[in-house]
């Protein structure tokens, strides 16, 4: 494979060179990371994502070549690209279903010659099947150009319609830069799932339900490039992705009209914790245990003994209700909150947690510039509590380039990620010399290890101050 045309097939040659002067080959290219591509200095997260995309695509290849026995071609989904299946035994599952094609495949086939339908189609359900990998889904039919994905089955994941839903998102960018054009149809429900059908030497676990068939209309009434979801699945993501209603419509096979919205983009939400943040809170139900030894952790807190918790527990018990409960309790007390989420979806983005938080705190918008992002930056920096000296290092954090008036960063990966915990642990030991400081840090199994290195690295620092972190 050449480096150049695989830049030029995913609409990213302009960094051609910068791959050849840092010698990025063949070999090296699917072992690359973000902190790689941010080493880089590749500043837009946006080429950075479909860089990550498409080298993930790269792997998922790799993997399936090894896997397949020679001759054969990935136009279906082997085994090995799939993961593993439970046995067959029915369950009823509530699950989201993802339906994909190629728009004006027919062309495309009378067109191209069909060695290079064959190349056209195995470049898209390679990017597809990253992509559904990436965010928990399981590939459970490839039909020409055409791929059903279950999201929640045969491994649960509770946000089931959120990945579903960050996945065609995916899609969409990363064959967007291909000579295809993908439309989307996402429907959540309940389904009966584990019956082996089909005949002779390939039966297929397939679910079977309403949900498969809305999936299968809705993506037949997309626009090209476009994703559209089932009202059912709008309500589980409503709050972490803008979407726009389509009204009630008349599809066929369902006796009452459906109402479909089409997903434009993600909102400024990194996930579910952050959402219930931000939405309406159910009251809190048999947890004043609990609520009353972190009450008693902040007194000690305001009385300048920092502390750590942890608080650990299985999904769904009631961890953000109760983190949302104390801040609640805390309303009328002088004191600074600040919360950081970690998302599954960004595990391998170093300090994702810290970027969003300053995104949010310095009002970034999806339409900046880097000036304009600078320019945010270097104006809220004295209400935000940062100093001159820490600009440099958070303009690099966050991937904006410095002005003429700072001088350049010109250290090596290790000591600029040591400066740079100096700053975020500086930077908090200012707050907490001013008011008492709680730290609230969601969902920190998804944290990524630079993070983890982070909070541990902030633990010596803040026992003498009034700063109470409680990791969940």
């Amino acid at each position: 494979m050449n480096v150049v045309d695989w830049l030029r097939q995913i609409g990213l040659e302009e960094y051609s060179q910068l791959f050849a002067e840092h010698h990025i080959s063949a070999e090296v290219l699917p072992h690359l990371t973000a902190d790689d591509l941010k080493d880089l200095g590749i500043t837009s997260v946006g080429h950075r994502r479909r860089l990550l995309v498409a080298i993930e695509a790269l792997r998922a290849a790799a993997a399936a070549n090894e896997d397949r026995t020679p001759g054969s071609l990935p136009l279906d989904a082997a085994p090995a690209e799939r993961g593993p299946v439970p046995a067959a035994a029915s369950e009823r599952r509530q699950i989201t279903v993802l339906f994909c094609d190629i728009v004006g495949s027919t062309p495309l086939v009378t067109r191209l010659d069909p060695e290079e339908m064959r190349e056209l189609l195995r470049t898209y359900q390679t990017n597809v099947t990253a992509a559904v990998t990436a965010t928990g889904g399981y590939v459970a039919r490839v039909i020409g150009d055409g791929l059903l994905v279950y999201f929640g089955w045969p491994h649960a994941d509770e946000a089931h319609a959120e990945s579903a839903v960050r996945a065609a998102l995916s899609i969409i960018e990363t064959t967007g830069t291909h000579q295809v054009s993908i439309r989307v149809g996402i429907a959540s429900g309940l389904v009966l799932i584990g019956d082996l059908l089909g005949a002779g030497a390939v039966p297929e676990l397939m679910a079977v339900g309403e949900t498969l068939h809305l999936a299968a209309r809705l993506q037949a009434m997309a626009e090209p490039a476009t994703i559209v979801v089932s009202d059912a699945t709008h309500a589980l993501v409503s709050s972490l992705f803008e979407m726009e209603d389509l009204g009630p419509v008349e599809l066929k096979g369902f006796a009452v009209p459906q109402r479909p919205w089409r997903v434009s983009r993600e909102t400024a939400l990194s996930g579910r914790s952050e959402a219930q943040f931000a939405g309406m809170l159910a009251p809190i139900v048999g947890r004043d245990a609990e609520l009353d030894a972190l009450l008693h952790q902040w007194r000690q807190t305001v009385a300048g003994n920092g502390r750590v918790v942890l608080v650990s527990g299985e999904p769904g018990i009631g961890k953000s209700r109760l983190l949302a409960g104390l801040e609640e309790r805390l309303t009328d007390e002088k004191h600074l909150s600040l919360r950081y989420f970690c998302s599954p979806y960004h595990q391998d983005d170093a300090l994702y947690p810290f970027i969003a938080r300053w995104e949010q705190e310095l009002g970034f918008a999806r339409a900046d510039t880097p000036e304009d992002r600078f320019r945010k930056l270097e104006t809220n920096m004295a209400s935000r509590g940062l100093e001159r000296d820490d600009i440099p290092l958070l303009a690099a954090m966050l991937s904006i380039p410095l002005g003429d008036s700072y001088p350049r960063l010109d250290l090596s990966p290790q000591r600029q990620k040591e400066k740079t915990f100096d700053m975020l642990i500086g930077w908090l030991q200012r707050l907490a010399s001013a008011r008492p400081v709680l730290v609230l840090f969601e969902d920190a199994h998804w944290a990524d290890p630079t993070t983890l290195e982070l909070l541990e690295a902030g633990i010596d620092h803040m026992a003498g101050l009034p700063v109470l972190r409680i990791i969940s």
